[in-house]
C-alpha cells in the first residue's frame, strides 16, 4: 500500500507566505455570516449526496482534482438539488492555474484551492461530459489534452462557482461545513497514515517519515473515546479502509489539516444534461460500398450525411447509406451532433488466389495495402500489419487466408487458398566396396559387390576403352538401408574391361578387370 500512496501523492502544499486572496475572500465572507450553534458532533457521512461523490483518482497523483470534484458535486447537491457529478477530468487534463506558487499539473500534483479558483473563472462540465480517462491507467501517465468538447463532440455546459476561499481554524472550518457543505483539505501525509486510519482508527501527526501531500474532503467532525476528530472522505474509492472514509484529530491541525482548507459555493441554476446521443461507427468510410450509422439516445433529428438526408432518427438504432466510391472527408450530422469521418477508395484483395509453399520455410504473402491496418490471419496465426505482406512457416496442408480490413465501415475481408507441399527427403547416399573383380577367362562370369544405402536404382556399365560393351539397369536396392548388392558381368571379350555403376551422376565404383584366352585342350573349368 505505501508503494500506492507514493504514487498518489501529488498535492502540492502551500507556503503560508503565499496567503492573500484566499484569506481576504474568507474574511469578506465572514463578515455576511451569522453566528451558528456548532453541536459536538455532526457529521454528512451516509447522505446521498456525500456518497454520490465518492471519487476514485485511480494511480493518477491527481487528489486535488478528485478532491475539488467531489465537493463541488456535494455542494452542488445539497444547495442546488443537482445530482450530476463534476468531470474530474476537466481540472486533470485542462486546469494549469498558477496561484500561490502552486501550479496545477494533472497527473503531477495541484491544490484544490488553485482548483476552485479555476472553478470560479473557467468553470466545468458534469462527469457525463467528459469522463475521466486515468482510473486504469498507470505511471508513467500519458499527456491529455484537453477537450474543447463533451466525449459525444458536443459543445461543454460549464457550471462555475463563487471566487475561493481559505478557512483556517477549527470553528470557521465547522462553520463552513454546517452551513455550506464538505470543504477540500490539503494535509501532509507520513508513512504510518494507513496503520494509524484502519479500523475506525484516528490519524495524528507527525509520523516516522514524511511522504508529500495528499488532498481529501472533509465531510463532518465528532468525538471518540473523548478524542475530537473530523470525518474524512479519501479520494481512493469505497474499497479502501472503512469504505472510503478515515479520522482526523481535530483541534491540533495534525498534519496541516486544518491550515489549508478551500472553500468555494456553487453557482446555480442547476442546468440538466442536454442529451442530443452519440454516434458509434469506425471513422474510415470505405467508398462505393454501404455503410451502417450506429447512435444512441438521439434527440429527433434529420441524419444527414454530407448535408444529404439519410433519414428522421430519434432513440438508439442503427441505418445503412450508399457511401460513393470516392476518397473525401465526410460529415455525419443529427441536430447538434456531428462527426468526420475519412472517406477511402479500397478493396482488400491478396496479389494471387493461390499461394504455393513448401513446408518449414519461411514464405510470404502479399495483399493490397491503402495505408490502412489490416488483419492475416491463416490456420491459427493472425497479423495485424499496414505494410502489405507476412512471412508465414506452416506445416504441409491446405489453409484458407482471410484479409480483413481494421476499424472500418464496413469491415471488408478477402480470401486466398494456400497449399503447402511436405519437403522432399533429403538423403545422403552411401557405399563402399565389398569385393572386388578378379581376373577371367572368356565366357566365365565376373561379378563386384558392393553395400549400399539411400542408393535406391544403379546403373551397371562394362567398358572397354570408351567402349560400351553391356549396360544393366538395377532397381529396388533396398535404399533406406546398408545392404549389399552384386553386380555380373558374362566375358565375351578379351582385354582389360571396367566396371563402372553410377547413381544419377555419380560414380559409385568404377574397378577394371581382365579377360583373359583359356588354355587349349584344357576344359572351362581348368579340369584335365
Amino acid at each position: 500500500m505505501f508503494s500506492i500512496i507514493l504514487v498518489l501523492l501529488d498535492t502540492k502544499l502551500i507556503d503560508e507566505s503565499q496567503w492573500g486572496e484566499a484569506d481576504l475572500n474568507q474574511q469578506m465572507h465572514k463578515k455576511n455570516k451569522k453566528a451558528v450553534v456548532l453541536p459536538e458532533s455532526y457529521t454528512l457521512l451516509g447522505h446521498s449526496c456525500i456518497k454520490a461523490n465518492l471519487r476514485n483518482q485511480g494511480s493518477c497523483g491527481n487528489c486535488w482534482a478528485a478532491a475539488t470534484a467531489a465537493v463541488m458535486g456535494m455542494r452542488r447537491c445539497l444547495t442546488l438539488g443537482d445530482t450530476n457529478q463534476i468531470s474530474m477530468q476537466e481540472w486533470t487534463s485542462c486546469d494549469h492555474t498558477s496561484m500561490y506558487g502552486v501550479t496545477n499539473s494533472g497527473c503531477n500534483g495541484g491544490h484544490p484551492i488553485v482548483a476552485m479558483q479555476y472553478g470560479s473563472t473557467a468553470g466545468y462540465p458534469y462527469e457525463s461530459c467528459y469522463k475521466y480517462q486515468y482510473l486504469s491507467v498507470t505511471y508513467p501517465y500519458p499527456s491529455t489534452v484537453c477537450q474543447s468538447n463533451c466525449d459525444n463532440r458536443q459543445p461543454k455546459q460549464r457550471f462555475y462557482n463563487t471566487p475561493v476561499r481559505r478557512v483556517s481554524n477549527e470553528i470557521d472550518i465547522m462553520t463552513e461545513i454546517i452551513t455550506n457543505g464538505p470543504v477540500a483539505a490539503a494535509f501532509s501525509l507520513y508513512n504510518d497514515f494507513n496503520s494509524k486510519t484502519l479500523n475506525d482508527g484516528i490519524l495524528t501527526c507527525p509520523g516516522p517519515q514524511l511522504y508529500g501531500g495528499h488532498a481529501v474532503i472533509a465531510i463532518g467532525w465528532g468525538v471518540k473515546n473523548g478524542v475530537k476528530y473530523w470525518q474524512v472522505q479519501n479520494t481512493w474509492g469505497p474499497n479502501w479502509n472503512n469504505g472510503g472514509y478515515f479520522k482526523v484529530r481535530r483541534g491540533q491541525n495534525d498534519c496541516g489539516f486544518e491550515s489549508q482548507i478551500a472553500a468555494a459555493n456553487p453557482i446555480g441554476p442547476v442546468v440538466p444534461p442536454v442529451v442530443q446521443g452519440t454516434f458509434q461507427f469506425n471513422e474510415t468510410w470505405i467508398g462505393g460500398q454501404t455503410v451502417t450509422i450506429s447512435y444512441t439516445d438521439m434527440v429527433s433529428c434529420a441524419l444527414t450525411v454530407d448535408n444529404i438526408q439519410v433519414s428522421t432518427i430519434s432513440g438508439s438504432g442503427s441505418k445503412t447509406y450508399y457511401m460513393p466510391n470516392t476518397t473525401k472527408t465526410s460529415t455525419v450530422k443529427c441536430g447538434i451532433v456531428s462527426q468526420t469521418v475519412n472517406v477511402i477508395a479500397y478493396l482488400p484483395k491478396f496479389t494471387s488466389s493461390l499461394f504455393s509453399f513448401t513446408e518449414a520455410v519461411a514464405s510470404t504473402i502479399t495483399f493490397s495495402t491503402n495505408g490502412l491496418a489490416q488483419s492475416v490471419s491463416i490456420g491459427t496465426q493472425s497479423f495485424s500489419t499496414s505494410s502489405g505482406s507476412v512471412s508465414v512457416t506452416l506445416a504441409p496442408g491446405t489453409y484458407s487466408a482471410v484479409l480483413t480490413t481494421l476499424k472500418t465501415n464496413p469491415v471488408l475481408s478477402a480470401t486466398a487458398s494456400v497449399v503447402v507441399a511436405k519437403a522432399p527427403v533429403v538423403v545422403t547416399p552411401t557405399w563402399q566396396v565389398y569385393t572386388q573383380p578378379q581376373n577371367v577367362y572368356l565366357n566365365q562370369t565376373a561379378s563386384v559387390t558392393i553395400q549400399l544405402q539411400n542408393i535406391p536404382s544403379a546403373t551397371v556399365q562394362v567398358l572397354k576403352g570408351t567402349t560400351v560393351v553391356n549396360t544393366q539397369q538395377f532397381t529396388n536396392l533396398h535404399p533406406t538401408t546398408l545392404s549389399t548388392s552384386t553386380f555380373t558381368y558374362t566375358a565375351t571379350t578379351l582385354g582389360t574391361l571396367q566396371f563402372v555403376i553410377t547413381w544419377q551422376t555419380m560414380t559409385l565404383k568404377s574397378t577394371t578387370f581382365t579377360v583373359m584366352s583359356p588354355a587349349i585342350n584344357l576344359p572351362l573349368d581348368g579340369q584335365v
